[in-house]
């Protein structure tokens, strides 16, 4: 079974260390329109805020470093395709 927790909150962004450091998930999920309205952008599939893009990053990186699966939602083959660098094992669309 594949368990994901969701990472689209200020909080979660704060406190990625320790839900990265609990028991009971495989990896992690971001929902980028709900990771838009944290720091107040307009919800999108696609963002290009330098805030929410450096948390797309983060959030990636950190998990991929904790041995866990990264995953993001995207709304169109193009957009995965600008994703696939990023460590994110999941990309649909």
């Amino acid at each position: 079974m594949l368990v994901l927790a969701m990472i689209d909150t200020r909080t979660a962004l704060r406190n990625l260390e320790a839900i990265l450091a609990g028991d009971g998930s495989n990896g992690f999920y971001v929902g980028p329109s709900d990771l838009c309205l944290a720091p107040g952008q307009e919800p999108t599939f696609d963002p290009t805020a330098p805030e929410v893009l450096e948390a797309f990053c983060g959030i990636a990186a950190r998990t991929q470093t904790a041995g866990r699966v990264a995953g993001v939602q995207c709304g169109s083959p193009a957009t995965i395709l600008r994703r696939s660098g990023r460590a994110f094992t999941l990309r649909p669309c």
